[in-house]
């Protein structure tokens, strides 16, 4: 179930709720003065009831925005790729390749960090890999050399009848401590006024 059909469920839900409060009050089923003289006498009268009722409400908006997280999660997780082959349809999901992209740039040493996500349409596959790297190299060979050998690996799953993009973004780069001392003391011999 998708968040939209989600969506519509709980608005079609709201509306027949309030359509049937509405027909009831319409035709004289409810007396609502009633139940609104005796709502409002246990609210004033008791702290503990506006405390129940104030923890009831709280745990209604908690439930439904969980209800909606799995939502969106469920339809991120089901997305998927097919390929139509002479044997039939072969599907994988997107999380299938960030985990297969975890999984080949986790080999390199350099790396400390991976976050792949995958986006599809029809025409294209777009692969955006955040990582963070532990000593510094020279970035844009680096990433062109990573960009090559997922494409490589996302075409040998895939098949070439998608165009692939490889979106590659640094976010961190970590020096070694040795690599830091050096810089300070490099910095330390230029004098105290290097800067101005």
């Amino acid at each position: 179930m998708n968040f939209i059909s989600i969506l519509i469920y709980l608005l079609v839900g709201l509306a027949a709720g309030i359509g049937l409060i509405g027909m009831s009050l319409e035709i004289n089923y409810l007396d609502i003065s009633g139940y609104i003289s005796t709502l409002s006498a246990m609210v004033t009268n008791s702290p503990l009831t506006r405390t129940i009722i104030f923890l009831c409400g709280c745990l209604i908006i908690l439930i439904f925005l969980r209800f909606l997280q799995k939502g969106l999660t469920r339809c991120r997780r089901e997305k998927t790729i097919k390929t139509e082959t002479e044997n039939g349809y072969i599907s994988v999901t997107l999380t299938a390749i960030e985990d297969m992209i975890r999984k080949s740039l986790s080999d390199e040493d350099i790396i400390s960090y991976i976050k792949p996500k995958i986006l599809a349409t029809r025409k294209e596959i777009i692969s955006y890999v955040r990582l963070a790297l532990k000593e510094a190299v020279n970035i844009k060979d680096f990433a062109e050399s990573m960009q090559i050998k997922l494409k490589e690996k996302l075409q040998a799953l895939l098949g070439n009848e998608k165009m692939l993009k490889i979106n590659i973004e640094v976010k961190k780069i970590a020096f070694p401590r040795k690599y830091a001392e050096e810089n300070e003391k490099e910095d330390d011999e230029e004098g105290p006024l290097r800067k101005y």
